[in-house]
């Protein structure tokens, strides 16, 4: 679990009627840059989103555009899509030609697209580098018309982890702004949030739990993003205690 905490204390000091006021601009600071971990427009300091593939590619549908072309050069690197027919003739038998050539229904060698899809998807490199291999030299000769269906399917699925991190941001009530249709249509991608709220602290927790996240390196783009929101939140804490005394000054 990757976590940040900001101690204010140094900075407020004994003053008790600023520490009053700070409460809700600590809040709403905490859920601007929570907003800001997940997504930022602004790529001088990214958000998870704005450094996960396919919208680390581009923007907009060009991110969407990478995201396609990415499925179709894993799935080109192991499929071939064939028109299967639905009987072969035999016209030998042991080497010597018959003399009544035998019409017998095809079998079909790999019925399960999705599931050798899959397979070798679970076989990628850990670092993501790695693209999809058949593990094979020969590649696996399918049904086109399942070929066709699983990568529509694929493309249904583009932004899905990026997604996870958008149903976080929703759940905890932060406000999401200009993240793109493709990725917000994930309303069930698999991601969470709590917020806690105690006399002493505000606490967001955001999770994403996308199965798929070792490969792509979940982790360590959150760790990049945090560190970005870190520092950004420490240089506005001195803004943030001027503003609170001023507050403090009308209030008394």
């Amino acid at each position: 679990m990757l976590t940040a905490s900001f101690d204010i204390s140094t900075l407020i000091g004994n003053l008790s009627t600023v520490a009053k006021v700070t409460g809700q601009e600590m809040k709403d600071l905490v859920n601007t840059h929570a907003a800001l971990f997940i997504f930022n427009a602004n790529r001088s300091a990214p958000g998870v989103i704005n450094i996960t593939a396919p919208y680390s590619a581009g923007k907009g549908k060009e991110a969407e555009r990478a995201g396609q072309a990415g499925i179709d050069r894993d799935l080109g690197g192991v499929f071939v899509g064939v028109r299967l027919k639905g009987f072969r003739t035999i016209k030998q038998c042991f080497g010597k030609p018959m003399r009544k050539p035998v019409r017998v229904p095809t079998v079909e060698r790999y019925p399960n697209v999705e599931a050798i899809y899959n397979y070798r998807r679970s076989r990628q490199s850990i670092n993501g580098r790695k693209l999809l291999s058949r593990g094979r030299k020969q590649a696996f000769y399918v049904s086109k018309p399942k070929l066709k269906a699983l990568r529509k399917k694929l493309y249904g699925r583009i932004g899905w982890a990026c997604g996870a991190w958008h149903q976080a941001g929703m759940q905890a009530g932060l406000s999401m702004r200009g993240v793109p249709s493709w990725i917000r249509r994930h309303t069930g991608a698999p991601g969470s949030a709590s917020v806690r709220i105690t006399p002493s602290g505000f606490t967001i927790e955001l999770r994403n739990r996308t199965p798929y996240g070792g490969p792509i390196q979940m982790a360590n783009k959150a760790r990049i993003a945090l560190g970005y929101r870190e520092a950004a939140m420490l240089r506005s804490l001195p803004s943030l205690k001027r503003a609170a005394l001023r507050k403090a000054k009308l209030a008394a």
